[in-house]
């Protein structure tokens, strides 16, 4: 059997397609896996890059936190801040209009360089007494700040619920110096 020049021709030509096709078949999932692995190789660089800078920023942090931990009112082992900051935080509440109805204070937490207590408020006052309470939020026995809160709308006045976080330090605790210690 002769072949003629034509079939010569379309024969190689469907050899070629079957040939590309087939590399395409096999090729397409490894290339696909190459371009998601390539995509997660820079993502991992990024954040290699990124956790390389917070390392350098280590030492402006650590020295902003030894600041902040000198700064903190400091109080002899024996005195009890409980009940300094429960007065505290109901003579500003009173002064403020929003009348506290339960206060509640956690455990205290002791960590190497500070103290740590939540005390939890329910009361009820106007938006402005509320405003003006969590504005106004201050103590020379800690520094505070609220950690949480909860407003619900009653028929004349709001119900809050707030938590607040005081940080203080202990006589018998040393301020950090470099940051954590392990």
């Amino acid at each position: 059997m002769k072949l003629n020049t034509r079939e010569i021709v379309l024969a190689w030509l469907t050899g070629v397609v079957v040939l590309f096709v087939g590399t395409y078949a096999l090729c397409e999932p490894i290339w696909n896996d190459m371009q998601r692995v390539r995509a997660d190789m820079e993502e991992l660089q990024s954040d290699v890059d990124t956790e390389r800078r917070l390392v350098q920023l280590g030492p402006r942090w650590d020295e902003k936190l030894d600041g902040i931990l000198a700064g903190l009112p400091r109080h002899a082992p024996t005195f009890d801040v409980t009940a300094s900051l429960l007065r505290e935080i109901e003579a500003q509440a009173s002064a403020q209009g929003y009348r506290l109805s339960e206060r509640r204070a956690d455990s205290e937490e002791v960590h190497s360089d500070y103290s740590e207590l939540d005390i939890s408020c329910l009361g009820s006052s106007s938006l402005n007494g509320i405003v003006g309470f969590l504005y106004d939020l201050r103590s020379k026995t800690a520094m505070m700040e609220v950690k949480q809160l909860r407003i619900e709308k009653d028929k004349f006045d709001y119900r809050v619920r707030v938590t607040i976080n005081c940080v203080y330090g202990r006589d018998g605790q040393a301020p950090s110096t470099g940051g954590p210690q392990t």
